[in-house]
């Protein structure tokens, strides 16, 4: 029962079925038993996808007082504070710290794909369009059928306004297994939202 990564590991599968708050109450018991930044990094994700932003920006200060090296907890961070609102150069600092660390991680490990669109949408961000488009497509290149890396790639064409592009990549991150419940939960869709294509995309059988 004290299994940390036992309940985390159940933390996963229920936010993976669109479960938040059974997510939430496990990893909060993980977190109870032995704070980790994976756990607190998790459950902060659970709080922004149900709109408590403030809560998890604080939950995402907590990790990074565990781990303050870790560039994509800076990332998420900044996207927690800008859905807060009112703390725009918070948010501003977060993403560029991000980018600092991410551009570090990627001069030791290269040929990351995570970390290249980590950084991308860091870059996009800060309204560094250019190079958010250049690490995206760097890790379209090193992962082309990998369904978070597609995913990724259609909110980085979001940033920029192109949703025609951002709905073709919605659509291939789903055929490519990506969950549709994240699809539906993401704030960062929002601009989607009115669109028909991307609700024939959710109802399609190889979008469950």
């Amino acid at each position: 029962p004290d299994n940390t990564r036992a309940i985390g590991n159940l933390g996963i599968a229920y936010q993976q079925l669109g479960r938040y708050e059974e997510a939430i109450a496990e990893y909060r018991r993980s977190i109870a038993i032995r704070p980790t930044p994976e756990a607190l990094s998790n459950l902060a994700t659970c709080e922004f996808v149900l709109g408590r932003y403030s809560d998890a920006a604080e939950t995402y200060h907590r990790a990074l007082a565990l781990q303050a090296g870790n560039g994509v907890l800076w990332r998420n961070l900044g996207d927690a504070l800008r859905w807060t609102g009112g703390r725009e150069a918070e948010t501003r600092s977060a993403y560029l710290r991000a980018i600092d660390l991410l551009e570090a991680d990627l001069a030791v490990t290269p040929g990351d794909a995570d970390l290249e669109m980590d950084l991308a949408f860091a870059y996009g961000r800060t309204g560094s369009r250019d190079l958010a488009r250049r690490h995206a497509d760097r890790a379209l290149d090193l992962a082309p059928a990998d369904g978070y890396i597609l995913y990724s790639a259609a909110l980085v064409r979001l940033i920029a306004n192109e949703v025609d592009p951002a709905l073709d990549f919605v659509e291939r991150a789903l055929a490519a297994g990506y969950s549709a419940e994240a699809v539906r939960a993401d704030p960062e869709l929002g601009a989607l939202r009115s669109q028909p294509r991307l609700a024939i995309m959710l109802a399609k059988p190889t979008a469950k």
